[in-house]
């Protein structure tokens, strides 16, 4: 099992670990600035998760990343990106959550465990709440997430 604790270098959030293994995998918060610099690792990632929607372009994701609306994480195992996350905070009038609103990548179970840094920065942030919006499969592997709604679409044609 790796233990890892979350430090704040330069703005930055990295996870610390003392596992030194060659399939360490660790989450990086990506600054609005320093989007475009990461983009090419995280694109693939992002848009397998796009695919599964379609009310997003990859270049809206962008243009939210690159304002701040939105927050990127990266899954990192050595130079690789392994997996991303797309995190929103929003504002409501008596409480603040924060959004997982993409998610994905290879090696879930790998990786799963990474998702309590940005539920500690969400509540460092002022969130009281943490939600994940995604496919049914995600209630399976997220035991410590409560299914409080469900969503029902009709594609207008």
């Amino acid at each position: 099992m790796i233990k890892s604790t979350l430090q704040k270098e330069d703005g930055n959030h990295r996870p610390h670990n003392n596992d030194h293994r060659q399939d360490h995998q660790r989450l990086t918060f990506v600054k609005p600035h320093d989007v475009d610099k990461q983009a090419a690792r995280a694109l693939p990632h992002i848009q397998r998760a796009l695919d599964r929607g379609g009310s997003y372009t990859i270049h809206n994701v962008l243009d939210e990343l690159r304002s701040g609306a939105a927050q990127l994480w990266l899954i990192e195992r050595g130079d690789k990106v392994t997996a991303i996350c797309i995190t929103v905070l929003n504002q409501h009038p008596q409480s603040k959550s924060c959004l997982i609103w993409l998610c994905g990548g290879d090696g879930v179970k790998t990786w799963l465990h990474l998702l309590t840094h940005i539920e500690d920065w969400a509540k460092a942030e002022g969130c009281d709440l943490i939600t994940l919006r995604g496919r049914a499969g995600w209630e399976k592997i997220m035991p410590d997430y409560e299914k409080t709604k469900v969503i029902l679409e009709k594609k207008l044609r």
